[in-house]
């Protein structure tokens, strides 16, 4: 055996691995011997062996991470790094990978992005533990020797990647157990367990989920309600069909690249498919017939014409984030099309080349030689065509221009390197340049780049929060005043400014954000923009929920009411009157995310699926409705006395 090993030895040789395999088995057994020797009687105790045995499995990675500072940066990368010992499995086709693209910089590289990821994957709480580590980066050449280990180090290197996966899975019971999950044994002298989710739980689930009525979901298809909502999904995913799930090899699907058109292209996301593993849902390949298993993707195309109303709607808040957070001053559709024209030119190189599908598809990244030839030559054309189609505007010189400040502000650079931090989650980059002429795409963070787009609608901070609110009300404001013809509504009121308030003839004076008359309603609109974690929507937990909605939105509902009452009673004031036609108040609240109800009490709801705290998009649809004479279920009768 050789005294060295470049990093893909280490991971692959398999003489280390079965070595390095009873070694972690015997740490594995010892550990759950010691801890779970007794039996476990409630989740009390449960808890207790499960943070024992974690807190032993941490003590022999600190252990080991001591001894070579690849351990240290190993850390940061468990996850993935565990991942990719998991599914790598065509020899052949990966030692061609090695040779054609520097693997084992591309592979440092990747991880370094793919921190983010398995920040978001995860959850902020799995971090804690991170921040007693220091984790800098001045760029690839100070890691450059770490390619070179030794075949002790890389027999260690496989027990504390091991000992590292054994941790994530603890941690993950425990997540599972403090959300009402199960101990149980599976095989008891093998010490081996599992924590099962009761089904009380899964009630749990859909008194949180009323919002969801199709079937023709990712909740339903997957199983899985965890990842579906993000800030551009509202109204939640219906018939209508705002991403178009794929669960299928791609030569099964067979769709021309003119035909996605349908959908008007289309950001290719991938989102963690922790669902399906374990089950018999998979691709099936039509040359073969066999059923491969699901890969730990799922797979959307992201409807342009559903995403680009919402920029708009929301340029202000957009503009002002990337102005307070130094990012380039581009127009935000201008980085929605370059994804998509990223994408585009993608998919038409994966539909006639296998290998591009099997990157794409099977690791959730693409390789591009000469980048800045593709970009000009290939993508330019795809970003000019979605331009034409999306916004109805003509090829320019500046095209290239605005293509090629997207792309520098999307694509890891030296200071980006420096900036990276991980309770923040930011900065999030999809481009990786390998060398000067090879870059990575990880499609896996497709989602995430739009979302770092439109943080204004939830984890910010600094100035950009504190304008974030009034921002949001001013472009809906706009947005009313601009369009009110065009909706067939009235402008009742709206507010902006200290002096604009309303004055009672009894006493008191009150803000109202907006108020529009839709025939004989009149909206009165609270406009909110909570902050709010992306677990909240990646990861949620039912208490966080219980906790948002008790100190949050329940209260921001019970405002508007309270002001809606006295204006359903107190019709004229020293400088407003609701005029003689409306015969309803209808009190909402707006705001930037879809927020979670938890009952079906009709007090909460103005329709089946839309509640009183909604989204624009909604608002949008409770006027359409209350035009086809269909009046929300949740309004107050103006008290008249003729």
């Amino acid at each position: 055996m050789k005294d060295s090993y470049n990093i893909f030895n280490v991971l692959f040789d398999p003489d280390l691995m079965q070595k390095a395999t009873k070694i972690t088995e015997k740490f594995f057994f010892e550990g759950r011997e010691r801890y779970f020797q007794n039996e476990i009687k409630t989740s009390k105790e449960t808890y207790k062996c499960l943070k024992q045995y974690l807190d032993f499995l941490m003590r022999q990675v600190k252990k080991r991470m001591s001894q070579h500072s690849k351990y240290s940066l190993i850390y940061y990368f468990r996850r993935i790094l565990s991942n990719m010992l998991q599914t790598y499995d065509n020899t052949e086709w990966k030692q061609e990978e090695i040779k054609t693209f520097k693997t084992e910089l591309l592979w440092f590289v990747w991880f370094s992005n793919r921190i983010t990821l398995a920040a978001i994957k995860y959850g902020r709480s799995s971090l804690d533990d991170l921040q007693n580590f220091s984790f800098k980066h001045k760029g690839f050449s100070e890691y450059i020797e770490l390619n070179q280990l030794t075949s002790k180090y890389s027999v260690d290197l496989h027990v504390t990647l091991s000992l590292m996966w054994e941790w994530d899975k603890i941690r993950y019971c425990m997540k599972r157990l403090a959300r009402g999950g199960k101990f149980i044994w599976r095989n008891r002298n093998k010490f081996e367990f599992d924590i099962i989710m009761e089904p009380n739980i899964k009630n749990l689930v859909n008194i949180f989920d009323t919002r969801v009525n199709s079937t023709d979901n990712l909740l339903n298809i997957q199983g899985s309600w965890a990842p579906m909502i993000t800030s551009f999904e509202f109204p939640l995913p219906s018939s209508r069909g705002i991403y178009k799930p794929l669960h299928i090899w791609p030569k099964a699907f067979s769709i021309n690249s003119g035909a996605l058109s349908y959908y008007l292209p289309i950001v290719l996301t991938l989102l963690p498919n922790i669902s399906n593993q374990g089950s018999d849902l998979g691709w099936r390949d039509p040359t073969t017939n066999q059923l491969i298993p699901s890969p730990s993707w799922i797979f959307h195309w992201y409807r342009l014409d559903f995403i680009l109303p919402r920029i708009e709607l929301f340029r202000g808040v957009i503009k002002k984030y990337l102005e307070f957070s130094g990012r380039t001053n581009y127009e935000p559709e201008d980085l929605i099309l370059t994804l998509s024209a990223i994408t585009q030119y993608s998919i038409n190189a994966g539909l006639n080349n296998d290998k591009c599908w099997y990157q794409i598809f099977s690791y959730g990244y693409s390789i591009w030689n000469d980048p800045y030839e593709l970009l000009k030559h290939k993508v330019l054309p795809e970003y000019r065509n979605l331009k034409k189609i999306s916004l109805g505007k003509t090829s320019s010189k500046g095209d290239w221009e605005s293509l090629k400040s997207v792309i520098e502000d999307i694509k890891w650079n030296e200071i980006q390197y420096k900036n990276l931090n991980i309770l923040r989650y930011s900065p999030i980059n999809l481009i990786l340049p390998i060398d000067k002429n090879i870059w990575l795409i990880d499609w896996s963070l497709m989602l995430h780049v739009i979302l770092d787009l439109t943080k204004s609608y939830g984890r910010i901070f600094g100035t950009v929060a504190i304008l974030k609110g009034f921002e949001l009300e001013r472009t809906l404001s706009e947005y009313f005043k601009s369009n009110f013809q065009t909706l067939g509504i009235s402008l009742w009121w709206l507010g902006q400014g200290a002096k604009n308030k309303i004055r009672f003839h009894a006493g008191g004076v009150r803000d109202i954000d907006i108020g529009i008359i839709v025939d004989d309603h009149l909206l009165i609109l609270e406009v909110k923009a909570y902050s709010g974690r992306w677990d909240l929507y990646l990861n949620p937990d039912p208490n966080m929920l219980k906790k948002r909605w008790e100190k949050k939105i329940k209260p921001a509902i019970n405002q508007v009411d309270t002001l809606s009452e006295r204006l359903s009673i107190e019709i004229e004031g020293k400088n407003f009157k609701i005029p003689c036609d409306v015969r309803w108040v209808v009190p909402i609240v707006c705001s930037p995310f879809v927020e979670w109800i938890p009952s079906y009490n009709q007090k909460w709801w103005l329709y089946k699926n839309i509640p009183r705290v909604c989204t624009p998009d909604e608002i949008f649809e409770i006027i359409e409705q209350i035009k086809k004479g269909n009046s929300p279920n949740y309004k107050l009768p103006v008290a008249r006395t003729s």
